[in-house]
């Protein structure tokens, strides 16, 4: 779910050639309607999917351009964008570390004098739990919403790369 995957493609297209399909068929930013919003910079592609809602856990395209042969290889790997992998390993971090600090306390104080469980006792044993539960919830629904966007991308970028014989890729 969290983890960075990896796919090599070798498309019959010169870089340069690639690289201009590529900022032809994508928008630059949000304001479009073109299927694919990204950019590329010399050798390096970054591409999302266009989603009509927002989605902070969306997959990201990011790809190495390299010629071989005049052909050109591609080292593709999906992720979500790292700021908001940055945001789950703090928000993971301190409801695990945090969570667990105020969950053994209200457990030693419940265990210790079990008459005077209040609600904050109670809530010292919930609330770290629902931390917890609420950002994995929340972390997999928006990886589900975003579950075919991988191959998305991929389809995008062999279809842009193999595209009409009236525009040849290679050179001759």
């Amino acid at each position: 779910m969290l983890a960075k995957s990896t796919t090599e493609l070798m498309l019959p297209c010169s870089i340069e050639e690639l690289c201009r399909r590529l900022a032809a068929t994508m928008d630059r930013s949000i304001f479009g309607t073109r299927p694919v919003v990204g950019r590329i910079r010399g050798t390096r592609l970054i591409a999302r999917k266009r989603i009509w809602y927002r989605n902070s856990f969306q997959t990201y395209l990011s790809a190495e351009l390299s010629d071989h042969e005049n052909q050109t290889l591609l080292r593709c790997s999906f992720s979500m964008h790292p700021l908001v992998t940055a945001f789950l390993a703090v928000w993971f971090a301190g409801a695990v570390l945090g969570g667990s600090t105020i969950f053994m306390r209200s457990l030693f104080r419940l265990i210790s004098d079990p008459a005077k469980a209040d609600g904050s006792i109670w809530a010292g044993l919930v609330i770290p739990i629902a931390f917890i539960l609420l950002g994995a919830g929340v972390l997999a629904s928006g990886r589900w919403l975003a579950r075919d966007e991988r191959t998305f991308l991929l389809d995008f970028v062999r279809a842009v790369g193999a595209s009409s014989p009236a525009h040849p890729c290679a050179s001759d």
